[in-house]
């Protein structure tokens, strides 16, 4: 078996725009990280416009969302295997 990561930090902080494409493409790929025993975490800022829309798709039944990287990456590794 092939060592993997916990999983993958996506940073979006920065993003100032997320449409429909983009919430499919993050739940195909926390989908796709699932199946190899990983996770998804997203770093969203508490002000961010899309933190919103993220949880009106209820994104976090398949990736957390964290305000910091920092954060983030102490999430994942809280849940490593």
């Amino acid at each position: 078996m092939t060592n993997v990561g916990p999983g993958l930090i996506l940073d979006l902080s920065e993003a100032t725009y997320l449409d429909s494409a983009g919430i499919e493409f993050l739940f195909d790929l926390a989908r796709r990280l699932r199946t190899s025993g990983q996770r998804l975490c997203l770093v969203v800022p508490a002000r961010a416009p899309m933190r919103r829309v993220l949880d009106l798709c209820d994104i976090d039944e398949i990736a957390s969302m964290d305000v910091t990287v920092d954060a983030a990456m102490e999430g994942l590794h809280e849940h490593a295997p």
